[in-house]
């Protein structure tokens, strides 16, 4: 199986599960309401393990995204402040599933108004520090103008302020990243307290405050959405274990060079993206793992994925390691950004060689 010829995206469904168990008994433990991201995974069959847990809502990325889920879950959040060219693409899902759409200025309410035919769900994203979108909570005249608009349209109903505080990726271990989360519920239940509305909630979203914090005191809903696959980032971040990573590339090997230490493999850009990290002040681009007949190994020690083009991923060799491979092998690379490295490859795969899920969503948002 694994001498497949092309790099197939594997994955470890019992990984996947165990994540998912731990990450919404914690949610539930809370009293909070789980609204994970889709954006990871994008899987209709993953998404079903999601529903054997009894989770209602998800949060996705995209237009198209929300369409290929569409019909299946209770209400889907659109996690991106709304395109308004996108407007017609709504009303036609709002007629067979309930939406929620995220707006961040007063010139997006506005663009709105009277224009959504059917009830549509309404957050409005805050900027706590990841300085991405969202509108700064100190504004406060603007937002509370935002919120009578959306209130008084016959269609809208706004449903609370959400943040995504991505700037926890900065951070590592979980003082670091605790400090993040803690303010941002902080400048969240600030803002929240100075409205009047019965059922307004606070929603925050990020797989390393969400790893790491024991309690989501202070939030109403979740939507982490990494933490079911985890990455080599979170690892680095200190949000898992190498162990709790679920998805792996397989790469096979195609040239040698014992003189660098150096191992080329097909497995580049087109596969893996180009996210990366810096470790010990060098590019890295995945970890390197032996792969077993119904799983892979743990990270090998002093060998990673140093550079990267479009078909070509190179890796920085352990001796160990040119001893033991030969061209014709192939080896599997933990991805730095799971969610990405799903992105592209569009599918995947079990220990058998069985396609689990295909998906494409780039082809359905160029639809």
């Amino acid at each position: 199986m694994f001498k497949n010829s092309d790099p197939i995206l594997l994955i470890d469904e019992q990984k996947v599960k165990k994540n998912l168990k731990r990450m919404h008994e914690k949610v539930l433990k809370s009293g909070a309401h789980f609204r994970p991201h889709f954006k990871t995974h994008q899987s209709l069959q993953i998404g079903k393990l999601f529903q054997e847990e009894g989770i209602k809502s998800i949060t996705v990325s995209s237009m198209g995204m929300a369409e290929y889920f569409g019909g299946y879950w209770d209400d889907i959040t659109i996690a991106f402040p709304f395109n308004i060219l996108q407007l017609d693409r709504l009303n036609t899902l709002l007629e067979k599933q309930f939406v929620h759409i995220m707006v961040d200025s007063p010139e997006l309410v506005d663009a709105l108004l009277g224009k959504v035919d059917m009830y549509c769900g309404v957050w409005i994203e805050i900027e706590t520090g990841n300085k991405r979108t969202g509108i700064d909570p100190n504004r406060i005249d603007e937002i509370r103008a935002m919120v009578e608009k959306i209130s008084n349209d016959p269609y809208l109903e706004f449903t609370g302020f959400y943040s995504h505080p991505g700037h926890s990726y900065t951070r590592k271990g979980k003082e670091a990243v605790l400090s993040v989360f803690n303010e941002t519920v902080s400048i969240m239940n600030k803002l929240k307290s100075q409205f009047d509305i019965e059922g307004i909630q606070v929603n925050v979203g990020d797989t390393p405050s969400s790893s790491h914090t024991d309690s989501f005191e202070g939030v109403d809903s979740v939507s982490c959405g990494n933490f079911i696959f985890y990455d080599m980032m979170q690892v680095n971040i200190e949000s898992c274990k190498a162990e709790d990573v679920a998805v792996c590339l397989t790469a096979p090997v195609v040239s040698i060079s014992r003189e660098r230490k150096e191992i080329a493999v097909l497995a580049g850009g087109i596969h893996l993206s180009k996210e990366k990290m810096e470790l010990n002040g060098q590019p890295f681009f995945g970890s390197v793992v032996l792969l077993e007949e119904n799983h892979w190994g743990e990270p090998l020690q002093d060998c990673y994925i140093k550079s990267i083009s479009q078909e070509h991923g190179v890796i920085k060799a352990s001796d160990e390691l040119l001893e033991r491979v030969k061209i014709g092998d192939v080896l599997g690379v933990l991805p730095v950004h799971s969610c990405m490295t799903a992105d592209c490859m569009g599918k995947y795969y079990d220990f058998e060689g069985n396609v689990i899920d295909h998906f494409s969503m780039r082809a359905r948002d160029r639809d």
